[in-house]
């Protein structure tokens, strides 16, 4: 069953029965761990430095509160079914 879309991506969360719940995102991501992908892993690029990375993730942390309740929603139906 299809729980979420995106524009860039197609799916983004999907459940399978009802034991197997997915998103294709990482809804942990701290800017902490956003700088450490960008500096030690092949998703850095030249034209957007780590620490522009971590700025960015920063900036959008006026997103938390909607996330935080998608993500509530998201567990308590897995907690549930």
């Amino acid at each position: 069953m299809l729980l979420a879309t995106g524009a860039d991506e197609g799916i983004q969360a999907f459940r399978a029965g009802t034991a197997l719940w997915a998103v294709q995102f990482h809804p942990e991501l701290t800017a902490q761990i956003a700088e450490g992908w960008a500096r030690d892993s092949s998703l850095s690029h030249p034209d957007l430095p780590p620490q522009e990375v971590r700025a960015q993730v920063e900036d959008a942390a006026a997103a938390r509160d909607s996330w935080r309740a998608l993500l509530e929603a998201f567990a308590h139906q897995v907690l549930t079914g």
